[in-house]
């Protein structure tokens, strides 16, 4: 699987489609591309639907707090997240935990569906 990195404005949502390594380079270089697109469309409701070749390191998914904070991620933001690959969702729930607790409205979802119906609904922003 090559390394992908797709994000769209779709009108209600940033959507991101994510294929590939799940590194600190590679997280980095998604959000910084997120945050761009949010900004530009003044838009920050993001669905990820990712598909990952490989298990995020344990040390590059506790760091990603430190990336959303570099990148400017804050309070604004509402992230949607899937993982399609089942042999990565439980360190993508481990990233969500990280990030949870730091303060960030992340959520996981095993369905894009379920996660367009969370994010497209305005209760909890």
């Amino acid at each position: 699987m090559k390394d992908r990195i797709v994000v769209t404005y779709k009108g209600d949502y940033i959507e991101v489609l994510s294929e590939g390594r799940k590194d600190y380079q590679f997280a980095n270089k998604l959000w910084a591309e997120v945050v761009k697109c949010c900004q530009k469309h003044n838009c920050y409701d993001v669905l990820g639907v990712a598909r990952s070749s490989s298990h995020v390191p344990a040390d590059d998914a506790y760091h990603h707090k430190d990336i959303f904070k570099e990148v400017g991620i804050n309070e604004s933001y509402r992230i949607a997240w899937v993982e399609m690959e089942k042999g990565a969702f439980n360190m993508a729930y481990f990233v969500e935990n990280v990030l949870s607790n730091s303060g960030y409205n992340v959520r996981l979802y095993k369905e894009v569906s379920e996660a367009i119906i969370w994010l497209t609904s305005k209760k909890e922003k």
